[in-house]
């Protein structure tokens, strides 16, 4: 395993999602890649250069800047994806695998997980999506999240640029790099996992710091071993499943992956025979994945949202990434089946370009709020926004969501509220904060953007995100 290591803004920012959407970009200023060891960082971030701006900590990183046509993210990103461009894709491990002979055999004390249903031992569990980039804003995310001492942290996905080894080893793994809970820490797959093949993510499955600690026995580690998984108590059930696996197909055409990426006929059978075997089970599901179902910005993945979409009764809340932002939807769905409430996180590590919707998609809210350090470092044209994560907090029939930003400190700019009410059988959800994200009315905006930032109307959109939700009748 290696040291934590560093890479500049400009590194990663502009980094291709389609070959067509970001090979060619304007002036941007970027960045010979130097590596910063563990001692050196953690000396910025132990408060001796907490005055200085974004450019002192750069030059204390001896980097060198350059005015370029094309971004240096677009340039290593296409070199590191060439490099694997013929390799196949890894062999999709399952819970079926460990019943088998010659599977790994599981410590005896963890046979009640070897099918993915985990007993929940804490109470607070940390997502961020997309945090795999090695950046400063996605060190701060992650000293943020330290601060709070969650019990589970949750990655959704993404170690960039192709998810290889020692990219794994460098800026997710190491030593100070992604956030370990309490109790357990979890990765999903992602598209950059499996451009390299998902050799190394499925790899990195099952090494620490990719374990859990099994109830009632906390001397126990069990790895992650699976892309797939659901933590479960009394009363919640948070399920995550992986999106990413199908992103490695076709050379080049996997780029263009809105029809491709698809759930495992593993998962589909997991989901069916184990999941979601009780018809009777009316605890409410959290769902996390990487990529998107829906979206008023950005890749739309339908294919994945309709083999999921029967299951969506039961779904409070969607949490995704993939989409480098943070924003929140009104329940939405495709064609007629159940709609769903989804928050978009993939904010983790590489400040998003700030933009504006294109489609209609009940859009509630969007960050676009600008960072300034980090649009220092880009064209004069682009304006960046800050990285993020979310906090869940479960106290018996009760959640809190509470939505953080990289700055150190800083208080929820979002927090909402779901709790149980017995007399009326229902699940009502109320929310607070928000007066620094922009609204939007009508969950549609063409330029000039609708947008009511601090409007009274802006207020009362916020109050889509929660509402009453009961099953099996799901939202109301």
């Amino acid at each position: 395993m290696g040291q934590i290591r560093v890479r500049h803004l400009s590194d990663v920012h502009g980094i291709a999602r389609g070959a067509s959407s970001s090979a060619w970009r304007t002036q941007r200023r970027e960045s010979k890649h130097s590596a910063v060891p563990l001692q050196e960082l953690a000396e910025l971030q132990a408060g001796h250069l907490e005055t200085q701006s974004w450019a002192a900590l750069t030059s204390a990183a001896k980097r060198r800047l350059r005015i370029n046509l094309m971004t240096t993210a677009v340039l290593k990103w296409a070199w590191n994806y060439a490099k694997y461009i013929f390799r196949f894709r890894a062999r999709f491990p399952t819970y079926k695998d460990l019943q088998n002979q010659g599977g790994r055999e599981a410590p005896k004390e963890s046979t009640a997980h070897r099918n993915g249903m985990i007993e929940m031992e804490g109470s607070t569990i940390a997502l961020a999506g997309d945090w795999g980039s090695g950046t400063y804003s996605a060190y701060k995310v992650g000293d943020r999240i330290r601060t709070l001492k969650p019990d589970y942290t949750i990655h959704l996905g993404d170690v960039y640029y192709s998810g290889t080894g020692s990219e794994f080893d460098d800026y997710f793994l190491a030593d100070g790099a992604w956030p370990r809970g309490k109790k357990g820490t979890f990765a999903l797959n992602g598209n950059h996992e499996m451009y390299s093949g998902g050799r190394a993510y499925f790899s990195a499955l099952k090494q620490k710091p990719l374990t859990y600690l099994i109830k009632g026995q906390n001397s126990v580690h069990q790895p992650q071993d699976f892309s797939y998984f659901c933590l479960q108590n009394e009363y919640w059930r948070i399920l995550a499943i992986d999106t990413g696996y199908f992103a490695k197909s076709f050379p080049i055409l996997e780029l263009f992956d809105t029809y491709l990426i698809k759930l495992h006929i593993a998962i589909r059978t997991w989901l069916e025979e184990v999941v979601f075997k009780d018809p009777s089970d009316s605890r409410p599901v959290i769902l996390l994945s990487h990529h998107e179902w829906f979206s008023a910005f950005d890749s739309e993945y339908k294919r994945m949202g309709k083999q999921i979409q029967p299951y969506l009764d039961r779904v409070l809340l969607w949490f995704w990434g993939h989409e480098h932002r943070f924003s929140g939807y009104a329940p939405f769905g495709f064609g007629d089946g159940p709609k769903v409430r989804a928050r978009c996180i993939g904010h983790g590590g590489i400040p998003f370009d700030i933009a504006y919707p294109h489609e209609h998609r009940e859009l509630v809210f969007s960050d676009e709020r600008i960072n300034p350090e980090s649009t220092n470092y880009v064209d004069a044209k682009q304006q960046l926004g800050y990285c993020g994560f979310a906090f869940l907090k479960f106290e018996g029939r009760k959640l809190t969501v509470s939505y953080y930003d990289e700055r150190k400190d800083s208080d929820p700019l979002l927090k909402e509220t779901w709790s149980w009410e017995e007399e009326s059988g229902l699940w009502k959800g109320k929310v607070e904060g928000g007066s620094r994200l922009a609204k939007y009315k009508d969950g549609y905006s063409k330029v000039p953007p609708k947008r009511v930032v601090g409007d009274p109307a802006g207020e009362d959109r916020l109050k889509e995100l929660g509402g009453t939700w009961r099953w099996p009748q799901g939202s109301t």
